[in-house]
């Protein structure tokens, strides 16, 4: 039995299932980009993980890593999106990678541009706890203007890429939880989360 030199660790196994290695529409970088990205310890961004891969040797940009991290997304093993941070007043993005389906395949996004579809949004109403699902192309500005006209406070419970295409087809998947217009009472249920799981689904515009 090969006994490993003094002072190196034994190298960290990973098991891939047949699954992941014949899933559609993956290309061969793309497995080595999940499996450094399941091997971060916490989550990260996009461009500081293209940061990470081009320091240890690896020549990629981050046009090009997003490429495949939507290909990973459309198979179902890496998530991509964003959620408001109250303490800096943006949206912060977060990337995280599975090697077991994170989500069902479904279609791959369209690559962002200057016709970039905008942003869906769900706010909450601090005084009734309803959620409005929106959109807009410039959310924390949305945002400002929701709340000079509002009577108590409300702030994002949730924000992603998608814009009125995905505000519609949420509205539609919540149409039992409609209150008014595009106001909705999840009651006790976790609005972000049901959120969250709806838009995983959403396979682009119709």
């Amino acid at each position: 039995m090969a006994v490993p030199p003094v002072g190196c660790e034994p190298p960290t196994p990973v098991s891939i299932d047949r699954e992941l290695v014949f899933a559609a529409g993956l290309q061969p970088e793309d497995y080595g980009v999940l499996i450094r990205l399941v091997m971060r310890d916490e989550a990260t961004d996009l461009r500081t993980f293209a940061a990470e891969l081009r320091q240890t040797g690896w020549k990629i940009s981050p046009d090009r890593l997003t490429g495949i991290v939507r290909r990973l997304e459309a198979a179902g093993y890496a998530t991509y999106g964003a959620q408001y941070n109250p303490a800096t007043g943006r949206p912060v993005w977060t990337l995280e990678g599975s090697l077991t389906p994170l989500a069902p395949p479904r279609a791959p996004h369209k690559s962002r541009s200057a016709a970039s579809p905008g942003w869906a949004y769900a706010v909450r109403d601090t005084a009734t706890g309803r959620i409005k699902i929106g959109s807009s192309r410039a959310p924390l500005k949305r945002l400002a203007a929701l709340r000079t006209g509002a009577a108590s406070p409300v702030d994002f419970v949730w924000l992603a890429e998608g814009g009125a295409a995905l505000e519609i087809f949420l509205h539609e998947e919540f149409a039992a939880q409609r209150v008014q217009g595009e106001w909705f009472d999840f009651g006790r249920a976790d609005a972000t989360k049901a959120i969250q799981e709806a838009s995983s689904r959403f396979g682009g515009e119709r």
